[in-house]
């Protein structure tokens, strides 16, 4: 019964068609097209070294409707599907090109400048039939573009809108390839060309009737489990009676919640051992095709032996790293403990333990934590605990004269921690301040805000566009932030956090006019300034109260009575400024998307933000004293 109301395809405006079926003519081939089972017939597969084409009056006219479809079978990331494009020049034309999943489909009048430049939003998987329709009517607007996969309109991306004039040239109809350069790789099939613009259910029948056809000519023991389903999917959105249909749809609904909940679940990679390991050898000079002595697992020879009995594995390994004898794992622990309450460790050089590195300045003192971390069951927090109750570590960070010219880089430890805190820390202790710092643990990364563009500049033809939160992934601490390899978090990198392009343990500490800029320009520390405000607004209507609890939240200690008289007289010249220009007021108060109080003047707010941000800025807010 579905064999025989499956719909065919529309003839009624239909000027070109390729069906890829033997002794077909309808386009001239360059290379050689490999046959291969199609979705209708025979299809052609494509490697980039050959494609079909139209010839050159193959009508795509930039004000005239037409709708152009096709099958397609993408594999790899980057392939131009079809085009009908010039090849230099302005390069008027229309062509469309798959990366990584998405479709781009282009009109183009001078490239870069005339153009209509749309992008799916949503990418289509890989290997997998797909059937692809591109819809113009005309109207030389990207309003007047739509595609439709697998019978059903998908949302497009506009990123130009300018087209203007013509985009006929005298360049065939290339299948398989956008113009003379890129090809394409995966399979295609049933490409045709109508003048007129197919409406919906003609775009639908297309597409269910040649599936529905595909599928019913496989016997149905070779039908795969996948095809089955597509089958029993066709026929249940077609033609099922009501009752059916709903039943299925309910079915494809608890399907797809069940797919939810599964995706949600954490997963973790495991390794297991071999029964029996490989013979691993020594390569004669790192040549592959030279093996020499076989090598069996084992551990440095200057280092204590595995114990009795242990396994020569990697549970055997790691029961040997913390094992109570050996000497290098604590004391590197401790010591990347201490650099972190101090700003540099015993051993200065924390990378390297060896002969090439520098010695401990207090030796007996690296030996006597990393004895106490041993018998403490390494407890990470009991050793923090120790350190930052110490009364090493609670001296006064301000040296005498003396002191700093004999011992500039606090090496005999005679005076308490000094250092610029992290990247991470200075703009967590910000949101934290501010009452903005999200608690929640885990989770994927999160994308805070961002300067717009940027990832533009460093994918291909600006493929990957930087979306930032709306929620509280704002503001959660820095550890979630979304690391992308070709450009890391710019706010962070300012403050030397490093580009994770290889292990860093001692990260760079440097000062920048930069650093000061981020610091009063950001949204990140503009929004926390503002949210600030609303704290110590709400706290006390006094305006040296609210001093007093702004500097209580950003550096932990009451005001001077200098201090506080300059802060009032920067919240007095705010308020004379935003009084006289409300529009200014309204713009500060407008940055970031965290709720804003609505019985709140937007002028005093405005001030207080910008009195409260300056605290921010203070090197004594950025620094461990």
């Amino acid at each position: 019964n579905l064999a025989k109301r499956a719909p065919l395809p529309t003839a009624r405006g239909l000027t070109r068609r390729l069906g890829f079926e033997p002794g077909e003519e309808s386009a001239r081939p360059v290379g050689s097209i490999m046959e291969v089972d199609g979705v209708a017939g025979r299809g052609g597969r494509f490697d980039a070294m050959q494609h079909l084409e139209w010839p050159s009056d193959t009508a795509l006219a930039a004000d005239h409707p037409w709708t152009l479809g096709w099958w397609m079978n993408a594999e790899g990331s980057l392939s131009g599907v079809l085009g009908k494009i010039e090849p230099k020049g302005r390069r008027r034309g229309f062509e469309v090109y798959w990366q990584k999943g998405r479709l781009h489909v282009h009109f183009i009048g001078t490239w870069g400048i005339e153009a209509i430049e749309l992008v799916t939003r949503d990418p289509m998987p890989n290997g997998r039939w797909q059937h692809v329709v591109v819809r113009y009517d005309g109207s030389g607007k990207a309003s007047g573009v739509t595609l439709l996969v697998n019978g059903n309109p998908t949302a497009l991306e506009t990123r130009r809108d300018t087209l203007s004039g013509s985009i006929s040239n005298a360049e065939p109809f290339r299948i398989g390839r956008r113009d003379e350069g890129l090809g394409y790789y995966g399979l295609l099939d049933e490409v045709r060309l109508y003048d007129r613009t197919l409406p919906n259910g003609e775009v639908r029948d297309w597409w269910w009737g040649e599936q529905a056809r595909a599928l019913l000519a496989i016997a149905p023991k070779k039908r795969s489990e996948t095809q089955s389903e597509l089958l029993m999917k066709t026929f249940a959105e077609t033609l099922a009676d009501p009752s059916l249909r709903h039943g299925f749809q309910s079915l494809e609904r608890a399907r797809s919640a069940e797919a939810e909940i599964r995706a949600a679940l954490p997963r973790t990679l495991a390794m297991k051992e071999l029964p029996e390991p490989r013979t691993t050898r020594i390569l004669n000079r790192g040549q592959y095709d030279q093996p020499g002595e076989a090598v069996s697992s084992g551990v440095p020879a200057f280092l204590p032996a595995l114990s009795e009995g242990a396994s020569r594995n990697r549970f055997g390994l790691a029961q040997w790293l913390v094992s109570a004898e050996h000497p290098l794992t604590p004391r590197v622990t401790v010591n990347r403990l201490w650099r972190l309450c101090f700003g540099e460790g015993l051993v200065k050089t924390m990378e390297d333990f060896g002969l090439q590195g520098e010695p401990p300045s207090h030796p007996e003192l690296l030996d006597w934590l990393a004895r106490r971390f041993v018998d403490s069951g390494w407890d990470m927090k009991a050793m923090l605990r120790l350190i930052v109750t110490s009364r090493t570590y609670r001296q006064s960070s301000v040296p005498s004269t003396e002191l700093a010219e004999a011992d500039p880089e606090n090496r005999l430890l005679a005076r308490g921690p000094r250092f610029r805190l992290p990247a991470e820390m200075i703009r967590d202790q910000a949101l934290a301040a501010s009452g903005l710092l999200s608690a929640r643990l885990g989770g994927p990364g999160v994308m805070p805000y961002q300067l717009p563009g940027l990832w533009e500049d460093v994918t291909y033809d600006g493929e990957d566009r930087y979306e930032a939160d709306r929620d509280d992934g704002l503001w959660r601490r820095s550890l979630y932030t979304f690391w992308k390899r070709q450009l890391p978090p710019p706010t962070l990198q300012a403050f030397d956090s490093p580009t994770r392009e290889k292990c860093t343990l001692r990260r760079a500490r440097t000062n920048t006019p930069l650093q000061a800029l981020i610091l009063l320009n950001d949204q990140t520390y503009l929004e926390a300034g503002r949210a600030l405000a609303s704290k110590v607004i709400a706290g006390t209507s006094d305006d040296p109260e609210r001093i007093d609890l702004a500097f209580r939240s950003v550096l932990s200690r009451h005001p001077t009575a200098g201090e506080s008289a300059l802060l009032i007289d920067l919240l007095h010249r705010q308020r004379e400024r935003f009084r006289g220009d409300p529009a200014a007021a309204r713009r500060i108060v407008a940055v970031g998307v965290s709720p804003v109080g609505r019985n709140l003047d937007p002028a005093e707010l405005a001030s207080w933000t910008l009195t409260v941000h300056a605290l921010f800025n203070l090197d004594e807010a950025i620094t461990r004293r």
